[in-house]
């Protein structure tokens, strides 16, 4: 009877530590993708700010062709 009660603890923790440990997964690669996103937003936003000051520096300064 113990043995029996010990064994379907031991099965029952197994299973409850696979799952915690796909949800750990599951969040890890959520925050991967945020990041990934994140840096993606901010490299294109600096590149619209890089194209707006280059267009009015180009305005204020007509570059001469030779």
């Amino acid at each position: 009877m113990l043995r029996d009660q010990v064994i379907t603890f031991l099965e029952a923790t197994v299973i409850f530590l696979l799952l915690t440990n796909a949800v750990s997964v599951a969040a890890a690669a959520y925050a991967i993708a945020v990041a990934t996103g994140l840096n993606t937003r901010r490299r294109e936003a600096k590149a619209l700010v890089v194209d707006k000051a280059n267009a009015v520096l180009s305005a204020m300064w007509p570059t001469t062709s030779r």
